[in-house]
């Protein structure tokens, strides 16, 4: 959720720089259908009943890793594009520490606890439905990229994010304003 942010700030900014929509609109991205596979699988291993499922489970956390490794090849194809390399180094970031921890990104303890309370809490170690992330312990790789810093509350769809998030959506602001900005020769 925390990218979603970046599209619209990254709109605002292209357009007080002097970018245009339509520019944005044409821009060619390489293997564009790679970041349409990767979220599609996302969805449907997080977001619909196939999350509850034994094979979930079983192959979930590899099968979400396989997925930000497309994004990131995805990204990768695209560094001809300002910012797409700040959006592939967060994206990086995320799938080290993800891998690290087997398929899940770490996230800090007081960070939910501020956003969403005791119940959030007790709700992420609670068996239920497959998810992407899991509380911080002596165990975890890497805790210092994993989703450290929390949002406040009255910031809608507030969540939890690490310094990949941070990184990612600065090079996306970046991407797009400069997309915005380019000759179409330029952002072909």
């Amino acid at each position: 959720m925390f990218m979603l942010y970046a599209v619209p700030l990254g709109v605002a900014t292209g357009l007080a720089l002097g970018g245009q929509l339509r520019r944005l609109a044409s821009a060619r991205l390489r293997l564009a259908p790679l970041f349409v596979l990767a979220l599609l699988v996302q969805v449907g291993l997080f977001s619909t009943p196939l999350g509850a499922t034994e094979w979930a489970y079983l192959v979930g956390p590899l099968v979400y890793v396989c997925t930000l490794v497309l994004i990131l090849a995805a990204l990768l194809a695209n560094l001809r594009c300002r910012g797409a390399w700040l959006v592939a180094l967060g994206a990086g970031a995320n799938l080290v520490v993800i891998a690290a921890n087997g398929g899940k990104m770490p996230v800090l303890v007081e960070a939910v606890r501020q956003l969403k309370g005791e119940a959030a809490l007790q709700a992420l170690a609670a068996p239920g439905p497959l998810t992407n992330v899991a509380l911080m312990s002596e165990r975890t790789w890497l805790p210092f990229l994993g989703d450290l810093f929390a949002l406040p509350r009255f910031v809608p769809n507030a969540n939890v994010f690490s310094v990949g998030d941070i990184l990612a959506a600065l090079g996306l602001v970046l991407w797009i304003t400069e997309l915005m900005r380019a000759e179409p020769s330029d952002s072909e």
